[in-house]
């Protein structure tokens, strides 16, 4: 029994499985980088011990405005623009999220986009909400 097409076969099947796998990293890289998808991931699992800087949220927040803007007017208000926010370490110098001593508890302070989407989800007493002040002409969260 000639073994030669078998093995053919198996290299060929593990070099287009590295390949898809390079697709895929390139992909992601170009598409929003590493450090959005790490980001991403660590909101999904719940995952925010770490501040994020003052500049590349600014930056984000800006990011965020202009996808908004490309969605249908009645859909930019559920953009990640007015949905979703940041745990920023102002200090920078220990890389932990700012908190508030509440009643012997340290509690996250969660900076949203704009004003609008920091006064519609505040949850008193389990986090403390704030904004970075930026607008975004054309997007109001509700």
């Amino acid at each position: 029994m000639d073994k030669k097409g078998l093995e053919l076969s198996y290299n060929t099947i593990i070099l287009g499985i590295l390949v898809v796998i390079v697709l895929v990293v390139v992909v992601v890289f170009f598409i929003g980088g590493f450090s959005t998808v790490s980001g991403k991931i660590k909101n999904f699992l719940g995952v925010s011990v770490a501040g994020t800087d003052l500049e590349v949220a600014i930056s984000e927040c800006q990011s965020r405005c202009e996808r908004a803007k490309a969605l249908p007017e009645n859909l930019r208000h559920t953009s990640a623009y007015c949905t979703s926010s940041f745990l920023i370490d102002y200090s920078g110098s220990d890389g932990k999220s700012d908190t508030i001593l509440v009643e012997d508890r340290d509690i996250p302070i969660r900076y949203f986009c704009d004003q609008g989407s920091a006064n519609l989800r505040y949850d008193q007493g389990s986090e403390e909400v704030m904004h970075l002040g930026l607008s975004c002409p054309g997007v109001v969260c509700r």
